[in-house]
């Protein structure tokens, strides 16, 4: 363990996270000892831990796992990361590789545009609740190793295989060949109720669009199906984390009854 200053080049790793995220050189950062304990035991490689010193003698995951242990007070850590901060522990560790796309499967969840981290990590999380553990992504969507994405989805973007796409499009004729039936969620003329629809096929996957568009109109019409949520008129749609949880939940209820 090495006590530093706030000077101390060795941390610039973390400095002024809230706007860069540490996200260059293929590496992540994991806040808070619950997440940190769940990369650990996804086998994650970790770089460098930084830790209050107030909380270091009580640290509940195995330090002995991290190369390099650098010390700072509370409040330093706070100037350094650049927000409010009081979780005492921030990881840096090497991004896990994508998985190739003819191993995803038999259940996906498919992200086209999903720009907000919050919405990718809270879909994250349910998912990997729900038991969807692949996810497969375009490259309008955050990244789901960005710093806030893995902290709203509690390290469960650890356990998850994950690719990333340039022409999804393509990426989900691959799945339709493998027999996995691409529904988009989407609440448009001619879109069935999840109540009558038939979750047929191998596997399925789900595809959240845009908080502020939905799907794009190519990936729309690369769907097999189109359904909808019943709503109140009142309310059109949901948000995207809301739609897929409600989604994902009746994809998998109805392949277990």
């Amino acid at each position: 363990m090495i006590k530093l200053d706030l000077t101390d080049p060795r941390l610039d790793s973390f400095r002024d996270l809230k706007g860069r995220d540490a996200f260059s050189g293929g590496t992540l950062v994991a806040e808070s000892s619950k997440v940190i304990s769940k990369l650990l035991d996804a086998n994650i490689e970790p770089i460098a831990l930084l830790a209050s010193e107030e909380d270091i003698n009580d640290c509940p995951f195995d330090l002995t796992r991290f190369p390099e242990i650098y010390l700072l007070a509370r409040s330093d850590i706070k100037k350094l990361v650049g927000y409010h901060y009081h979780q005492g522990f921030i990881a840096l560790a090497k991004r896990p590789l994508p998985t190739a796309l003819d191993l995803l499967g038999p259940h996906l969840l498919i992200l086209n545009g999903v720009s907000s981290p919050e919405n990718v990590g809270t879909l994250i999380r349910t998912a990997a609740g729900l038991g969807v553990t692949d996810i497969l992504l375009d490259h309008k969507t955050c990244h789901p190793h960005v710093r806030r994405a893995v902290r709203v989805s509690m390290g469960s973007v650890f356990y998850m295989r994950w690719h990333q796409t340039y022409d999804l499009v393509s990426a989900i004729k691959s799945l339709n060949k493998k027999d996995i039936n691409v529904v988009g969620g989407a609440n448009d003329p001619g879109s069935i109720s999840i109540e009558e629809f038939s979750w047929s096929g191998v596997g399925q996957a789900i595809v959240i669009g845009s908080e502020g568009h939905g799907m794009d109109p190519e990936i729309r019409q690369a769907c097999s199906n189109l359904v909808f949520i019943p709503m109140e008129q009142r309310v059109a749609h949901l948000n995207a984390a809301g739609a897929g949880a409600i989604l994902m939940y009746e994809m998998l209820r109805v392949r277990r009854a």
